[in-house]
């Protein structure tokens, strides 16, 4: 399993001038626990919300994100293009995560 500031070594070099280098011991943790259980949280979340607000727009979005992230996680990793799935869920979980805050002119 490829680490994730692997993929981005101006983001590893900068960590390791700002002396967080120690924090690449936890990423294992962070990538195999860490990351499903906030993924399978916010799924449950929203479809909580999205069965008491009837809003299938905010509902769609709000789902796909960590669905694309658990999927990537487990079935879909032997796939190249997996990564553009994982990185894209990662991003629609931050969009989606305060949908009064960001205006996406969806009905949020």
């Amino acid at each position: 399993m490829a680490s994730g500031t692997a993929c981005f070594p101006a983001l590893r070099s900068l960590a390791s001038a700002l002396g967080l280098g120690f924090f690449s011991h936890f990423e294992g943790i962070a990538v195999n626990t860490l990351l499903p259980i906030f993924a399978s949280l916010e799924l449950l979340v929203n479809l909580y919300n999205s069965h008491k607000n009837k809003n299938h727009t905010r509902a769609v979005f709000s789902i796909l994100g960590p669905v694309a992230v658990l999927l990537t996680l487990y079935p879909l990793w032997l796939y190249d293009w997996s990564t553009y799935l994982f990185y894209f869920g990662i991003c629609l979980m931050g969009f989606c995560a305060h949908p009064l805050e960001i205006n996406l002119s969806l009905n949020f």
